[in-house]
């Protein structure tokens, strides 16, 4: 119940109003209303927002890595980018992956506990049938690996694992090592507690034009623990200035394994839209090139060079005379 005043109390609280040793604002202040804050007990934070923040820089250097090794590897551009770091219940996540998928159990060097690699069919598939000689077409219908679609697919899982551990190196020198692949998340409910909070970290690929899904991580709480310290902006800055050149000469030596479409113009020419239609074999267009002058050679879609048209055995060729200066 509220408290009563006296006579004696009143008089006094006046007097120091009168006074000017007690203001109004002061008694409003101390009674001001405290913020209350809704915490969800079945969703606990384990990772504070500044954690989660590291772990996104963390492995957006793990994307651009594997982008590069996948656009390598499958020859065709593919992207890969974060989508989203979360923290959730590890029985929430099990509820969101389907039957059947394909799930990588790994552990990692100087951590203890076990964490997992998730990679949407419809990526698996692309892959096996890019490496197959295919052109990469997705799955129409989600089923199970094959043995020898399973054999294929361990090379580039155990690739993507060490491209893991070389991004984690700024926080802790560790090698994950796969355990197994399942493809049942009933069978590896027993990993971590369901009420355990796991970080996810997700990311979006793309493979070419046509095929497109998700990678994710789920590493358990406990995992992190030993090294929860480590997980600071600052802490990640510091390191992350020391090791820049490292860094840079490793994407380098990535980028030597990729192969771009070189392509060589041999002119350019305007025709009207009747004379377009009325081509037929045996004419002759009539470009703006002169038979002396250098062509542009172009990797991708920018021009780099300026070359001369000739034969190498029984092949065409191109030979290099110098580059091209902006503006050419």
């Amino acid at each position: 119940m509220p408290e009563i005043l006296s006579q004696e109390e009143i008089d006094t609280l006046l007097s120091a109003l009168t006074s000017g040793q007690l203001k109004v604002e002061e008694i409003k202040e101390e009674h001001k209303e405290r913020k209350v804050k809704p915490y969800d007990f079945r969703r606990p934070s384990k990772f504070s927002k500044d954690q989660l923040r590291t772990l996104e820089m963390l492995h957006e250097s793990f994307s651009r890595s594997l982008s590069l090794y996948l656009s390598s590897r499958l020859r065709a551009v593919t992207h890969c980018s974060i989508a989203s770091v979360d923290q959730l219940p590890y029985g929430e996540y099990i509820q969101s992956v389907p039957v059947p998928s394909f799930i990588v159990v790994y552990t990692m060097e100087s951590l203890s506990g076990t964490a997992l690699l998730e990679i949407s069919n419809n990526i698996i598939f692309s892959m096996v049938d890019r490496l197959l000689g295919g052109p990469g077409k997705g799955l129409k219908k989600n089923r199970e690996l094959t043995d020898i679609e399973m054999n294929i697919i361990e090379d580039i899982v155990d690739k993507i694992l060490e491209l893991l551990g070389e991004a984690w190196s700024s926080i802790i020198k560790t090698s994950p090592v796969r355990s197994g692949i399942e493809t049942n998340p009933q069978f590896i409910q027993q990993i971590v507690p369901l009420s355990s909070v796991v970080a996810l970290i997700s990311f979006s690929i793309q493979i070419g034009d046509s095929t497109s899904g998700l990678l994710n991580l789920c590493i358990p709480s406990e995992m992190l623990e030993a090294i929860l310290p480590k997980l600071s902006a600052r802490q990640w800055f510091s390191r992350r200035g020391s090791r820049q050149e490292e860094i840079i000469q490793r994407l380098k030596k990535k980028l030597e394994n990729i192969e771009v479409p070189v392509i060589v113009e041999l002119g350019k020419a305007e025709i009207a839209f009747q004379e377009l239609l009325d081509l037929k074999v045996g004419d002759i267009i009539k470009l703006e090139t002169l038979i002396m002058d250098p062509l542009v050679v172009k990797v991708g879609d920018q021009p780099k060079y300026l070359g001369r048209p000739g034969r190498v055995g029984k092949k065409i060729g191109v030979k290099i005379l110098g580059s091209v200066t902006r503006g050419e």
